[in-house]
Order: structure tokens, then sequence, then C-alpha cells
């Protein structure tokens, strides 16, 4: 049950940027192809069937959530027990890259239910003309 709660967190934070479709097996059938798993396999993690993932099927998920996820998620991450501790181990990356895009009070919305209670601060740096 872990791994599908997991995995729906990750679909709800990044399933617009990653252009997800709705349904559980148009998602599955989409990161099947931009993965190269197997549509089964995606559908027994949604469906929580799996309870525990394979380190190929971990890393080419991660690698898939990493095309837009901050911090990188680490493969080993998808093997927490609970949702807190996914979160925790995210919270705890030492270092998270953060972009200002003209979009970012949606982006902030996007990241507001890992980022609590973390205190980010940023300076503008200068543009070289």
């Amino acid at each position: 049950m872990t791994a599908q709660a997991i995995m729906r967190l990750l679909i709800s934070e990044h399933g617009v940027a990653l252009r997800l479709p709705a349904g559980d097996n148009q998602i599955a059938a989409h990161i099947a192809h931009e993965t190269g798993l197997a549509q089964g396999t995606l559908l027994g993690i949604l469906n929580g069937g799996t309870a525990r993932i394979n380190e190929n099927t971990r890393r080419k998920l991660a690698d898939f959530f990493n095309r837009v996820a901050l911090p990188q998620i680490q493969h080993v991450w998808l093997s927490s027990r609970s949702i807190a501790e996914f979160n925790v181990q995210r919270a705890q990356s030492s270092v998270i890259p953060l972009t200002m895009p003209t979009d970012y009070r949606s982006t902030a919305a996007a990241l507001q239910n890992w980022l609590c209670g973390v205190h980010i601060a940023y300076r503008v740096q200068p543009r070289l003309h």
C-alpha cells in the first residue's frame, strides 16, 4: 500500500508538469511508454497490488519523476515504509536548487505539502550586461 501511496503522491505533485492523462490505465500506459516499464507493473503499483517495487522499476520511476521533481528523488526513497518516511527523506535532501519561474505561485502551491516547516532563503542574482 505504501508503494501505491507514494506513486499517487508523486502523480498528484508532478502529473500536470509531466502531462499525465487522467485515469489509472492511461497514466500507466503513458509512464510505460516513457520508461519502458510494463503497463501491468505500473497498474499493480497504482492499484495497491505491489507491496515492494524492485530496484530497476524504482530507478526508472525516479528518472521519470526527476524530469520535474525538486529535490531530485533518490530511487531508494521509493522503498520507504510510509509517506511520512518518504517526505522526511525528501526534506533532508541537503540542496534544493530552485528557480523562480514566471508561474511561481502555482509552482509554490504544488510544493507546499512537502516544504511545510522548511525555511527557504533565496537571493536574486544580478543580470550581467
